[in-house]
C-alpha cells in the first residue's frame, strides 16, 4: 500500500476519527512517504496542539529552550519527540514520561486496534493486517498563539 492508499483506507480514517475525538489537542495525522518500508507496521506522525493538551493536563510548563530551537527549524518533523514529556520542563525527565505514559499508551492501543477491529471488514482493512503505530509527536507550528509559547 502506498501513501494514497492508506490516507484513504477506512482504518486510517476512522483511528483519525477517534483519536481527535478522544484527544482534541491532536490536530492531524499524517502517513509517511515511506510507508511500504516495515511489513507488519505504519507508523503515523501525529501533531499537537500544545496549548490544548495543557487544558488537559496543565502540570508542566512548555520548555521554551526546546521550542526555541523547534521554531527555529526549517526542516519538517525535525524535533519530533515519542513522549509528550520532551515538550515540558518543571521536573525531572524520568516524571514527566512517567505522567504522561497513561496517554501515550491509550494513544498507541488505539492505533494498533482499529486495524485488527473485527468491525471492519477484512477487505476494508490494511493489506497484509498491518497495524498502525506512533512514529513520532509533533507540535503543530500553526496552533502558536504568537511567538515563543508560553504557560496560558
Amino acid at each position: 500500500m502506498n501513501k494514497q492508499e492508506v490516507e484513504s483506507s477506512l482504518p486510517f480514517r476512522a483511528v483519525k476519527k477517534i483519536l481527535k475525538k478522544a484527544y482534541p489537542f491532536i490536530v492531524r495525522l499524517e502517513v509517511p512517504d515511506d510507508v511500504e518500508k516495515y511489513k507488519s507496521l505504519i507508523f503515523l506522525d501525529i501533531y499537537i496542539d500544545i496549548y490544548k493538551l495543557m487544558d488537559i493536563m496543565p502540570k508542566y510548563e512548555i520548555d521554551n529552550f526546546y521550542m526555541k530551537y523547534y521554531l527555529s527549524a526549517t526542516e519538517k518533523n525535525i524535533w519530533g519527540s515519542s513522549t509528550f514529556a520532551s515538550f515540558f520542563d518543571g521536573a525531572p525527565i524520568q516524571e514527566r514520561v512517567v505522567y504522561f505514559k497513561p496517554m501515550v499508551d491509550d494513544i498507541t492501543k488505539i492505533l494498533s486496534s482499529v486495524a485488527r477491529s473485527t468491525a471492519i471488514p477484512r477487505e476494508l482493512r490494511l493489506a497484509n493486517d498491518r497495524v498502525f503505530d506512533v512514529s513520532n509527536f509533533y507540535i503543530d507550528k500553526d496552533t502558536f498563539r504568537s511567538g515563543l509559547p508560553s504557560q496560558p
